[in-house]
Protein backbone atom coordinates (compact mmCIF):
# COMPACT_ATOMS: atom_id res chain seq x y z
CA UNK A 1 0.00 0.00 0.00
CA UNK A 2 3.20 2.65 0.65
CA UNK A 3 3.55 2.82 -3.01
CA UNK A 4 -0.78 3.57 -3.67
CA UNK A 5 -1.92 6.98 -4.21
CA UNK A 6 -4.27 7.66 -1.38
CA UNK A 7 -7.14 7.25 -3.52
CA UNK A 8 -6.51 3.63 -4.57
CA UNK A 9 -5.57 2.76 -0.96
CA UNK A 10 -8.92 4.39 0.06
CA UNK A 11 -10.66 1.93 -2.27
CA UNK A 12 -9.22 -0.81 -1.17
CA UNK A 13 -10.43 -0.34 2.24
CA UNK A 14 -13.64 -2.57 1.62
CA UNK A 15 -14.67 -2.24 5.27
CA UNK A 16 -14.49 1.59 5.47
CA UNK A 17 -17.47 1.82 2.22
CA UNK A 18 -20.03 3.07 4.70
CA UNK A 19 -17.88 6.12 5.21
CA UNK A 20 -16.63 6.48 2.21
CA UNK A 21 -18.83 8.57 -0.92
CA UNK A 22 -17.91 8.62 -4.66
CA UNK A 23 -19.77 11.70 -6.54
CA UNK A 24 -19.21 11.60 -10.04
CA UNK A 25 -20.38 15.68 -10.11
CA UNK A 26 -20.57 18.41 -7.55
CA UNK A 27 -23.46 19.74 -5.97
CA UNK A 28 -23.25 21.78 -3.23
CA UNK A 29 -26.37 20.81 -1.22
CA UNK A 30 -25.91 16.75 -1.97
CA UNK A 31 -22.45 17.25 -0.06
CA UNK A 32 -22.98 19.40 3.21
CA UNK A 33 -25.71 16.69 3.96
CA UNK A 34 -23.14 13.80 3.96
CA UNK A 35 -20.46 16.45 5.76
CA UNK A 36 -23.00 16.86 8.18
CA UNK A 37 -23.96 13.56 8.71
CA UNK A 38 -20.23 11.95 8.90
CA UNK A 39 -19.35 15.32 11.52
CA UNK A 40 -22.63 13.88 13.73
CA UNK A 41 -21.03 10.03 13.39
CA UNK A 42 -17.78 8.88 13.16
CA UNK A 43 -16.57 10.54 9.91
CA UNK A 44 -15.73 9.48 6.56
CA UNK A 45 -14.07 10.65 3.10
CA UNK A 46 -16.01 11.81 -0.06
CA UNK A 47 -14.52 11.76 -3.36
CA UNK A 48 -15.81 14.18 -5.97
CA UNK A 49 -14.64 13.69 -9.59
CA UNK A 50 -15.22 9.74 -9.19
CA UNK A 51 -17.90 7.36 -10.29
CA UNK A 52 -19.30 4.72 -8.02
CA UNK A 53 -17.26 1.97 -10.37
CA UNK A 54 -13.90 4.62 -9.37
CA UNK A 55 -13.74 5.88 -12.43
CA UNK A 56 -12.19 9.62 -12.85
CA UNK A 57 -15.11 11.95 -14.35
CA UNK A 58 -13.05 15.21 -14.18
CA UNK A 59 -14.73 18.48 -12.13
CA UNK A 60 -13.17 22.00 -11.63
CA UNK A 61 -10.91 20.61 -8.82
CA UNK A 62 -9.65 24.29 -7.82
CA UNK A 63 -13.48 25.77 -8.17
CA UNK A 64 -15.36 22.52 -6.18
CA UNK A 65 -12.52 22.86 -3.23
CA UNK A 66 -13.23 26.83 -2.62
CA UNK A 67 -17.10 25.92 -2.15
CA UNK A 68 -16.68 23.32 -0.20
CA UNK A 69 -14.75 25.40 1.82
CA UNK A 70 -16.70 28.50 1.85
CA UNK A 71 -20.09 26.16 2.04
CA UNK A 72 -18.98 24.07 5.37
CA UNK A 73 -17.54 27.41 7.52
CA UNK A 74 -20.79 29.19 6.63
CA UNK A 75 -23.47 26.94 6.71
CA UNK A 76 -22.34 24.35 8.66
CA UNK A 77 -22.26 24.87 12.89
CA UNK A 78 -21.30 24.62 15.15
CA UNK A 79 -17.28 25.32 13.76
CA UNK A 80 -17.01 21.50 11.46
CA UNK A 81 -13.17 20.20 11.39
CA UNK A 82 -13.35 19.87 7.33
CA UNK A 83 -10.22 19.27 4.94
CA UNK A 84 -10.56 20.18 1.62
CA UNK A 85 -7.94 18.81 -0.86
CA UNK A 86 -7.24 18.08 -4.60
CA UNK A 87 -5.64 14.59 -4.69
CA UNK A 88 -3.90 12.99 -7.66
CA UNK A 89 -6.12 9.90 -9.18
CA UNK A 90 -5.69 8.37 -12.84
CA UNK A 91 -3.76 10.97 -14.38
CA UNK A 92 -5.49 13.75 -13.26
CA UNK A 93 -6.96 14.98 -10.12
CA UNK A 94 -10.44 14.68 -7.84
CA UNK A 95 -11.43 16.77 -4.67
CA UNK A 96 -11.13 15.00 -1.70
CA UNK A 97 -13.09 15.93 1.61
CA UNK A 98 -11.84 14.32 5.08
CA UNK A 99 -14.85 14.71 7.78
CA UNK A 100 -13.53 14.16 11.35
CA UNK A 101 -16.11 12.75 13.88
CA UNK A 102 -17.45 15.95 15.54
CA UNK A 103 -16.67 17.15 19.03
CA UNK A 104 -19.56 19.32 19.54
CA UNK A 105 -22.51 17.27 17.91
CA UNK A 106 -25.14 17.72 16.95
CA UNK A 107 -23.70 19.21 13.77
CA UNK A 108 -26.86 21.20 11.82
CA UNK A 109 -26.29 22.16 7.47
CA UNK A 110 -29.04 25.46 7.12
CA UNK A 111 -30.80 24.57 10.34
CA UNK A 112 -31.22 21.01 9.60
CA UNK A 113 -29.26 18.01 11.32
CA UNK A 114 -28.26 15.01 9.79
CA UNK A 115 -26.64 11.34 10.68
CA UNK A 116 -26.09 7.97 8.96
CA UNK A 117 -28.28 5.01 9.04
CA UNK A 118 -25.92 2.24 7.98
CA UNK A 119 -24.49 3.66 4.74
CA UNK A 120 -27.45 6.47 3.81
CA UNK A 121 -28.04 9.87 4.45
CA UNK A 122 -30.94 10.49 6.80
CA UNK A 123 -33.09 13.22 8.49
CA UNK A 124 -32.65 11.82 12.66
CA UNK A 125 -36.56 11.95 14.54
CA UNK A 126 -36.53 13.62 17.81
CA UNK A 127 -35.08 10.87 19.80
CA UNK A 128 -32.39 10.67 17.40
CA UNK A 129 -31.43 14.21 18.11
CA UNK A 130 -31.41 14.10 21.75
CA UNK A 131 -29.04 11.45 21.42
CA UNK A 132 -26.75 13.36 19.79
CA UNK A 133 -27.39 16.20 22.40
CA UNK A 134 -26.98 13.81 25.44
CA UNK A 135 -23.66 12.79 23.63
CA UNK A 136 -22.19 15.86 23.80
CA UNK A 137 -23.44 16.47 27.40
CA UNK A 138 -21.49 13.61 28.14
CA UNK A 139 -18.40 14.45 26.61
CA UNK A 140 -18.61 17.72 27.94
CA UNK A 141 -16.70 16.98 31.12
CA UNK A 142 -13.76 15.84 28.66
CA UNK A 143 -10.42 17.77 29.75
CA UNK A 144 -10.40 20.35 27.03
CA UNK A 145 -13.72 21.15 27.81
CA UNK A 146 -13.03 21.34 31.42
CA UNK A 147 -12.63 24.86 33.22
CA UNK A 148 -9.15 25.60 33.95
CA UNK A 149 -8.76 26.61 37.60
CA UNK A 150 -8.35 30.56 38.87
CA UNK A 151 -7.66 31.09 34.78
CA UNK A 152 -9.27 34.15 33.49
CA UNK A 153 -9.33 36.02 30.12
CA UNK A 154 -6.72 38.23 31.48
CA UNK A 155 -4.28 34.91 31.59
CA UNK A 156 -4.31 34.30 27.78
CA UNK A 157 -2.34 35.85 24.69
CA UNK A 158 -4.59 38.14 22.67
CA UNK A 159 -2.29 38.91 20.37
CA UNK A 160 -1.34 34.80 19.64
CA UNK A 161 -5.24 34.35 19.58
CA UNK A 162 -6.08 37.64 16.54
CA UNK A 163 -3.22 36.13 14.70
CA UNK A 164 -5.04 32.64 14.49
CA UNK A 165 -8.35 34.33 13.68
CA UNK A 166 -6.66 36.07 11.03
CA UNK A 167 -4.77 33.11 9.56
CA UNK A 168 -8.62 31.79 9.40
CA UNK A 169 -9.92 34.12 7.96
CA UNK A 170 -7.57 35.06 4.99
CA UNK A 171 -7.47 30.35 4.40
CA UNK A 172 -11.42 31.00 4.53
CA UNK A 173 -11.25 28.66 7.67
CA UNK A 174 -13.43 31.25 9.28
CA UNK A 175 -16.37 33.24 8.39
CA UNK A 176 -17.18 37.03 9.48
CA UNK A 177 -18.84 35.57 12.28
CA UNK A 178 -16.55 34.03 13.89
CA UNK A 179 -14.18 37.39 13.61
CA UNK A 180 -13.37 37.89 16.95
CA UNK A 181 -11.34 35.36 19.56
CA UNK A 182 -13.93 35.59 21.79
CA UNK A 183 -16.64 34.33 19.21
CA UNK A 184 -14.09 31.40 17.90
CA UNK A 185 -13.43 30.07 21.37
CA UNK A 186 -17.19 30.60 22.08
CA UNK A 187 -18.27 28.57 19.46
CA UNK A 188 -16.22 25.95 21.13
CA UNK A 189 -16.75 26.30 23.95
CA UNK A 190 -13.26 26.34 25.19
CA UNK A 191 -14.72 29.82 26.86
CA UNK A 192 -17.63 30.22 29.02
CA UNK A 193 -17.68 33.39 30.75
CA UNK A 194 -16.07 33.99 32.63
CA UNK A 195 -15.03 30.29 32.94
CA UNK A 196 -11.45 29.72 30.80
CA UNK A 197 -11.12 26.25 29.72
CA UNK A 198 -8.39 23.55 29.75
CA UNK A 199 -8.10 23.85 26.19
CA UNK A 200 -8.09 27.59 25.73
CA UNK A 201 -4.93 27.95 28.70
CA UNK A 202 -3.27 25.08 26.29
CA UNK A 203 -3.45 26.56 23.13
CA UNK A 204 -3.03 30.68 24.30
CA UNK A 205 -1.73 30.54 27.88
CA UNK A 206 0.61 33.38 28.91
CA UNK A 207 2.09 31.78 31.32
CA UNK A 208 0.80 27.93 30.60
CA UNK A 209 3.09 26.19 33.13
CA UNK A 210 1.48 27.77 35.86
CA UNK A 211 -1.97 26.32 35.35
CA UNK A 212 -0.92 23.49 32.87
CA UNK A 213 2.54 21.90 34.76
CA UNK A 214 2.27 19.23 31.39
CA UNK A 215 2.24 22.14 28.94
CA UNK A 216 6.06 21.13 28.54
CA UNK A 217 8.69 19.83 26.09
CA UNK A 218 12.12 18.05 26.56
CA UNK A 219 14.71 17.29 23.65
CA UNK A 220 17.68 15.67 24.53
CA UNK A 221 20.81 15.15 22.37
CA UNK A 222 21.83 11.35 23.26
CA UNK A 223 25.79 10.77 23.88
CA UNK A 224 27.24 8.02 21.90
CA UNK A 225 26.27 5.95 19.10
CA UNK A 226 22.75 3.96 18.55
CA UNK A 227 22.44 2.40 22.27
CA UNK A 228 23.45 5.53 24.04
CA UNK A 229 21.93 5.92 27.18
CA UNK A 230 23.73 9.44 28.58
CA UNK A 231 22.37 12.33 27.13
CA UNK A 232 25.26 15.41 25.99
CA UNK A 233 22.34 18.29 26.43
CA UNK A 234 18.90 18.96 27.21
CA UNK A 235 16.39 21.79 26.66
CA UNK A 236 13.51 22.16 28.37
CA UNK A 237 10.57 23.94 26.97
CA UNK A 238 7.36 25.29 28.73
CA UNK A 239 4.65 27.47 27.36
CA UNK A 240 0.98 26.80 25.56
CA UNK A 241 1.23 24.00 22.50
CA UNK A 242 1.26 26.58 19.68
CA UNK A 243 4.54 28.09 21.33
CA UNK A 244 6.07 24.81 22.08
CA UNK A 245 5.29 23.44 18.29
CA UNK A 246 6.94 26.94 16.95
CA UNK A 247 9.76 26.32 19.36
CA UNK A 248 10.51 23.00 18.37
CA UNK A 249 10.28 23.81 14.42
CA UNK A 250 13.20 26.64 15.31
CA UNK A 251 14.98 23.96 17.51
CA UNK A 252 15.41 21.51 14.20
CA UNK A 253 16.08 24.44 11.91
CA UNK A 254 18.96 25.53 14.13
CA UNK A 255 20.39 22.64 15.76
CA UNK A 256 20.44 19.59 13.58
CA UNK A 257 23.32 19.00 11.17
CA UNK A 258 23.03 19.71 7.63
CA UNK A 259 24.48 17.66 4.90
CA UNK A 260 26.62 18.88 1.70
CA UNK A 261 26.41 17.49 -1.65
CA UNK A 262 28.51 18.13 -4.71
CA UNK A 263 27.33 16.71 -7.98
CA UNK A 264 29.68 15.49 -10.62
CA UNK A 265 31.05 17.95 -12.77
CA UNK A 266 29.55 21.00 -10.62
CA UNK A 267 30.84 23.38 -8.69
CA UNK A 268 26.95 24.33 -6.95
CA UNK A 269 26.82 22.88 -3.61
CA UNK A 270 23.36 21.51 -1.99
CA UNK A 271 22.67 21.25 1.40
CA UNK A 272 19.86 19.96 3.39
CA UNK A 273 18.83 18.83 6.14
CA UNK A 274 19.44 15.38 7.65
CA UNK A 275 15.74 15.06 8.03
CA UNK A 276 13.32 17.14 6.37
CA UNK A 277 11.41 19.78 8.29
CA UNK A 278 8.26 19.19 7.04
CA UNK A 279 7.96 15.67 8.52
CA UNK A 280 9.70 17.16 12.10
CA UNK A 281 6.95 19.51 12.26
CA UNK A 282 4.10 17.14 10.97
CA UNK A 283 5.52 14.49 14.05
CA UNK A 284 6.18 17.45 16.73
CA UNK A 285 2.03 18.38 15.99
CA UNK A 286 0.79 15.27 16.07
CA UNK A 287 2.54 14.57 19.40
CA UNK A 288 1.00 17.55 21.03
CA UNK A 289 -2.44 17.70 19.41
CA UNK A 290 -2.97 14.46 20.58
CA UNK A 291 -1.25 13.46 23.65
CA UNK A 292 -2.72 13.29 27.09
CA UNK A 293 -3.14 16.24 28.42
CA UNK A 294 -5.14 14.78 31.53
CA UNK A 295 -1.63 13.32 32.28
CA UNK A 296 -0.23 15.97 34.67
CA UNK A 297 3.24 14.59 34.88
CA UNK A 298 3.60 13.89 31.39
CA UNK A 299 5.58 15.85 28.72
CA UNK A 300 6.26 15.60 24.90
CA UNK A 301 9.90 14.06 24.67
CA UNK A 302 12.46 13.38 21.49
CA UNK A 303 15.08 11.93 21.87
CA UNK A 304 18.00 12.71 18.77
CA UNK A 305 20.51 9.69 18.61
CA UNK A 306 22.82 9.58 15.82
CA UNK A 307 21.16 7.23 13.58
CA UNK A 308 17.19 8.44 14.46
CA UNK A 309 14.79 10.83 16.29
CA UNK A 310 12.45 9.37 18.64
CA UNK A 311 9.24 11.28 19.59
CA UNK A 312 7.27 10.30 22.08
CA UNK A 313 3.88 11.37 23.83
CA UNK A 314 1.90 10.35 26.50
CA UNK A 315 -1.67 8.31 25.93
CA UNK A 316 -1.61 6.06 22.84
CA UNK A 317 -3.14 5.79 19.33
CA UNK A 318 -6.19 4.53 18.47
CA UNK A 319 -6.32 0.93 16.50
CA UNK A 320 -6.52 0.32 13.02
CA UNK A 321 -4.14 3.36 11.99
CA UNK A 322 -1.05 1.33 11.75
CA UNK A 323 -0.22 -2.40 10.69
CA UNK A 324 3.45 -3.84 11.18
CA UNK A 325 4.80 -0.37 12.78
CA UNK A 326 5.12 1.06 9.76
CA UNK A 327 2.18 0.96 6.73
CA UNK A 328 0.03 3.43 7.65
CA UNK A 329 -3.53 2.56 6.94
CA UNK A 330 -6.33 4.93 5.32
CA UNK A 331 -8.23 6.72 8.49
CA UNK A 332 -10.41 9.58 9.73
CA UNK A 333 -7.96 11.30 12.17
CA UNK A 334 -9.79 10.75 15.52
CA UNK A 335 -8.01 13.31 18.03
CA UNK A 336 -7.87 13.17 21.46
CA UNK A 337 -8.05 16.44 21.40
CA UNK A 338 -10.59 17.87 19.20
CA UNK A 339 -11.63 21.30 19.83
CA UNK A 340 -7.91 22.20 20.34
CA UNK A 341 -7.06 20.24 17.23
CA UNK A 342 -9.83 22.96 15.38
CA UNK A 343 -7.70 25.13 16.36
CA UNK A 344 -4.48 23.65 15.27
CA UNK A 345 -6.40 23.50 11.71
CA UNK A 346 -7.67 26.72 11.91
CA UNK A 347 -3.79 28.32 11.98
CA UNK A 348 -2.59 26.06 9.53
CA UNK A 349 -0.88 23.42 11.65
CA UNK A 350 -2.64 20.67 10.06
CA UNK A 351 -2.73 21.30 6.63
CA UNK A 352 -3.53 17.43 6.11
CA UNK A 353 -6.27 16.33 8.87
CA UNK A 354 -5.77 12.84 9.14
CA UNK A 355 -3.08 12.41 6.92
CA UNK A 356 -0.09 13.46 9.19
CA UNK A 357 0.92 9.75 9.33
CA UNK A 358 1.06 9.36 5.54
CA UNK A 359 2.72 12.54 5.09
CA UNK A 360 5.61 11.24 7.15
CA UNK A 361 5.94 8.01 6.13
CA UNK A 362 5.79 8.87 1.82
CA UNK A 363 8.14 11.71 2.35
CA UNK A 364 11.05 9.07 4.21
CA UNK A 365 9.80 6.25 1.53
CA UNK A 366 10.60 9.27 -1.40
CA UNK A 367 13.74 9.88 0.63
CA UNK A 368 14.41 6.25 0.40
CA UNK A 369 14.88 6.45 3.87
CA UNK A 370 13.97 3.19 6.51
CA UNK A 371 10.79 3.46 7.49
CA UNK A 372 9.64 5.44 10.36
CA UNK A 373 7.93 2.74 12.93
CA UNK A 374 5.51 4.01 15.61
CA UNK A 375 4.93 1.71 18.81
CA UNK A 376 2.64 1.78 21.97
CA UNK A 377 4.71 1.25 24.98
CA UNK A 378 3.22 1.80 28.65
CA UNK A 379 0.40 4.31 27.70
CA UNK A 380 2.95 6.00 25.49
CA UNK A 381 2.90 6.62 21.93
CA UNK A 382 6.58 6.51 19.87
CA UNK A 383 7.41 7.47 16.26
CA UNK A 384 10.55 7.15 15.51
CA UNK A 385 12.19 8.70 12.32
CA UNK A 386 15.72 7.51 10.59
CA UNK A 387 18.45 9.16 9.42
CA UNK A 388 19.74 5.73 7.97
CA UNK A 389 19.41 5.64 3.80
CA UNK A 390 17.31 2.21 3.05
CA UNK A 391 19.77 0.71 0.91
CA UNK A 392 18.67 -1.82 -1.69
CA UNK A 393 21.71 -3.36 -4.30
CA UNK A 394 20.87 -3.58 -7.65
CA UNK A 395 22.35 -6.03 -9.46
CA UNK A 396 23.97 -5.60 -13.29
CA UNK A 397 20.51 -6.93 -14.70
CA UNK A 398 17.86 -4.82 -13.08
CA UNK A 399 20.48 -1.85 -13.72
CA UNK A 400 20.56 -2.77 -17.94
CA UNK A 401 16.58 -3.53 -18.17
CA UNK A 402 15.30 -0.53 -15.83
CA UNK A 403 17.19 1.99 -18.00
CA UNK A 404 15.10 0.68 -21.05
CA UNK A 405 11.61 1.13 -19.57
CA UNK A 406 10.01 4.63 -19.40
CA UNK A 407 8.80 6.15 -15.81
CA UNK A 408 4.93 5.52 -15.69
CA UNK A 409 5.25 2.62 -18.25
CA UNK A 410 4.42 -1.08 -16.95
CA UNK A 411 5.64 -4.91 -17.95
CA UNK A 412 5.55 -8.31 -16.77
CA UNK A 413 7.54 -11.28 -15.28
CA UNK A 414 7.30 -12.75 -19.05
CA UNK A 415 8.13 -9.81 -20.33
CA UNK A 416 11.44 -9.81 -18.14
CA UNK A 417 11.94 -13.25 -18.73
CA UNK A 418 11.69 -12.33 -22.78
CA UNK A 419 13.93 -9.55 -22.55
CA UNK A 420 16.49 -11.98 -21.17
CA UNK A 421 15.93 -14.37 -24.26
CA UNK A 422 14.76 -16.75 -21.06
CA UNK A 423 18.02 -17.59 -20.24
CA UNK A 424 17.48 -16.96 -16.67
CA UNK A 425 15.71 -18.92 -14.31
CA UNK A 426 12.30 -18.04 -12.83
CA UNK A 427 13.30 -17.93 -9.46
CA UNK A 428 15.97 -15.79 -10.23
CA UNK A 429 13.67 -13.59 -12.34
CA UNK A 430 11.06 -13.04 -9.23
CA UNK A 431 14.32 -12.29 -7.02
CA UNK A 432 15.35 -9.33 -9.58
CA UNK A 433 11.67 -7.95 -9.62
CA UNK A 434 11.21 -8.26 -5.88
CA UNK A 435 14.83 -5.99 -5.90
CA UNK A 436 13.12 -3.05 -8.24
CA UNK A 437 9.74 -3.04 -5.88
CA UNK A 438 12.29 -2.85 -2.85
CA UNK A 439 13.98 -0.17 -4.49
CA UNK A 440 10.57 1.63 -5.63
CA UNK A 441 11.84 1.51 -9.15
CA UNK A 442 8.94 -0.56 -9.52
CA UNK A 443 5.49 -0.73 -8.32
CA UNK A 444 3.66 -3.82 -8.07
CA UNK A 445 -0.10 -3.78 -9.40
CA UNK A 446 -2.21 -7.22 -9.60
CA UNK A 447 -1.61 -10.38 -8.42
CA UNK A 448 -0.84 -13.81 -10.31
CA UNK A 449 -0.60 -14.15 -14.19
CA UNK A 450 -1.96 -10.99 -14.78
CA UNK A 451 0.95 -9.16 -12.23
CA UNK A 452 2.23 -5.76 -14.02
CA UNK A 453 5.06 -3.62 -12.21
CA UNK A 454 4.59 -0.23 -13.11
CA UNK A 455 7.74 1.68 -13.70
CA UNK A 456 8.39 4.44 -10.69
CA UNK A 457 12.09 5.34 -11.68
CA UNK A 458 14.52 4.26 -14.02
CA UNK A 459 18.20 5.52 -12.46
Amino acid sequence: MSNMGFIEALLSQKDESARLRLLAGYNAETVMRIVCAFLNNDGGWIVIGASGDGARTGVDVEAVAADIQRNAVQRIKPLPLVYIHAEDYQDGKVVLVTVMKGGLPPYSFDSSYYTMAGDQVVKPNTDEVNLLIRRSMTSSSSWEKSTCLDAEWENLNVNLMHEVVCKGLERGRLDERNNTPEKLLGNLQLVDTPNVKNGAMALFGQETPRFLPQSRMRIQVMLGGKAASQYEDTVVMEGNLLELSKRASDYFLNRLPMVSEFHHKEWDRKDYSEYPQDVLDEAVTNALIHRDMSDTTGEVLVFIYADRIEIINPGTMPENLIKKKNVVLPHVSTPRNPLMAEIFYVDGKMEKTGRGLKLIHDQMNDLKRKLPEWECLDGRTKLTIYRTPNIVRLNARVTEYIATKKVGGSFSKQDYLQYWNYKISDPTAKNDLQQMVNARLCRKDGSGPATRYVVLANN
